[in-house]
């Protein structure tokens, strides 16, 4: 079930996977729905547990296909 984040354009955004890939290293996939012009930008994601954080910026342009 995906989890859904409050967002003010009604839950368009879904963190709809994550899995470990080893020890340290998880993978999560972020699904946009009705995706317009304005939601093109960068997006930050935060990582954190008792060890510490960590972050990384990803792009979001529209050069890339819809797998949906």
């Amino acid at each position: 079930m995906p989890i859904r984040d409050d967002d003010t354009d009604g839950s368009r955004f879904d963190v709809v996977s994550t899995r470990k890939l080893s020890v340290v290293q998880y993978e999560s996939v972020l699904r946009v729905y009705n995706t317009t012009k304005g939601d093109y930008g960068s997006y930050k994601c935060l990582a954190s547990n008792e060890l510490g954080s960590d972050s990384l910026l990803i792009a979001l342009d529209g050069t890339s296909k819809s797998r949906c």
